[in-house]
């Protein structure tokens, strides 16, 4: 469960960049879910009010956003830096089968833009007014902020094969240069998105700090749990499932635009995306470092760490396959699994992190090197190894960046370099 005042606190002591800072905090993920509920009056309310909103739009088309037709530094230039066009514009995926449904007919949603790899996406959309007017001008309550917050937000993948696999990113929405709403999201998956239908969906928009102080001062978060959605109670800025209480509390002085809207596209990465070198079956392991801290239990039920606990712990890994590609790469490895992994001798005793001193980036032809960071996870038990799969993307913190894979010749991992082919 996302925990908003922990991440503001987390910034405090450090000096990130504001778009690294910004970025961080537009992230949005889904609320655990609650099974005990009080106030049957209060709920029936906010659903019938949810269920007033009957005035849907509903687009199908195809969007060409294939090789050479968008502008890729235009669409993707705030999140991904690449010098060469011919590249850039070949890295751009296709949408086919694009729909969407928006609760007020004065707004609609178009694609620009997606790029990604078998198991990763990058996807642009806007949200406009159909008159042509900035969506900004129509905001209730007036904001200088540029990213904004949803009341609820969610995604998924149908798929074909029966099952997605684990997942996981980041989305967020941001007001633009022409005064629209643009809503980014940046996944991956263990299992090939690649032909898979997107769809993601949310429901209102609000200025991002100010919305954080709102929630904070009336000391409440957002719950949706089958029948229910609405404002709850919150401890020490978590909401708990064994002391949950809706409050009924308005938020019109604070909305930007009260919107419920849901889009949905079919994927398929541009050939050259799915292009890879790769290293197969190494023999040679890797030290990898974890931070870890102790947890200190706090009232209604959330967790801080002592910092005064650090430990840095060294992990041995065994590296099964890497493949890299233009646009991001995956790793498989495995390890044993520490005494502050195993959550079964001692739940939530430990914070365990990947640390700031692990140093991964690719090598060059021509002996430069290109900062490698890892994204998503996804890891299974067997054994009492961990066997985990992590998604890869290039660059610092502040910006993406793009692989010229032709180039690539090999990727260091803490000092052990690995030769692609």
């Amino acid at each position: 469960m996302m925990n908003d005042k922990m991440i503001k606190k987390a910034f405090e002591n450090v000096t990130p960049s504001e778009e690294l800072v910004n970025k961080v905090l537009a992230f949005n993920k889904d609320t655990a879910p609650v099974t005990v509920v009080h106030k049957k009056a209060h709920i029936k309310r906010i659903v019938c009010t949810a269920a007033a909103a009957c005035a849907v739009v509903i687009c199908s088309l195809t969007v060409a956003a294939a090789t050479g037709v968008i502008d890729f530094k235009a669409v993707f230039g705030d999140y991904i830096k690449i010098s060469d066009d011919e590249l850039a514009n070949s890295l751009a995926g296709t949408v086919s089968g694009f729909r969407y449904k928006v609760s007020d007919e004065d707004y609609g949603i178009r694609m620009k833009g997606v790029t990604g790899t078998e198991n990763s996406i990058i996807a642009i959309a806007e949200l406009y007014r159909i008159d042509g007017e900035p969506v900004k001008e129509h905001f209730a309550n007036p904001t200088e902020e540029k990213y904004l917050k949803n009341l609820w937000e969610h995604y998924k993948i149908s798929s074909r094969n029966g099952g997605s696999g684990g997942s996981g990113g980041s989305y967020g929405s941001y007001v633009n240069e022409d005064g629209n709403i643009e809503l980014y999201l940046d996944w991956n998956c263990s299992s090939s998105l690649n032909g898979e239908r997107i769809t993601w969906q949310g429901e209102n928009f609000y200025p991002q700090f100010a919305y954080w102080d709102f929630l904070e001062e009336n000391e409440i978060g957002y719950m949706r749990w089958r029948d229910f959605s609405g404002y709850v109670a919150s401890v020490n800025g978590s909401i708990s499932s064994e002391n949950y209480f809706p409050k009924d509390v308005d938020d019109s002085g604070i909305i930007a635009l009260r919107l419920e809207w849901e889009f949905s596209f079919e994927y398929e990465a541009s050939e050259n995306s799915l292009a890879t070198k790769d290293c197969t079956a190494p023999t040679e392991k890797f030290t990898y470092y974890q931070d870890i801290y102790e947890f200190i239990p706090l009232e209604g039920g959330s967790y801080t760490t002592d910092e005064d606990s650090y430990i840095l712990y060294e992990n041995t890994v065994k590296v099964n396959s890497i493949s890299i590609g233009a646009v991001g790469g995956k790793m498989e490895l495995s390890y044993d699994i520490n005494e502050y992994e195993d959550a079964y001798i001692d739940p939530f005793k430990y914070s365990v992190r990947g640390s700031t001193q692990n140093e991964f980036f690719l090598i060059m032809a021509d002996g430069t090197t290109l900062p490698v960071r890892v994204g998503g996870t996804s890891s299974s038990t067997l054994n009492c190894r961990y066997n985990s799969t992590w998604e890869l993307s290039y660059g610092d913190d502040a910006i993406r960046e793009i692989a010229d894979i032709q180039n690539v010749t090999a990727i260091s991992l803490n000092g052990t370099v690995y030769e692609l082919h």
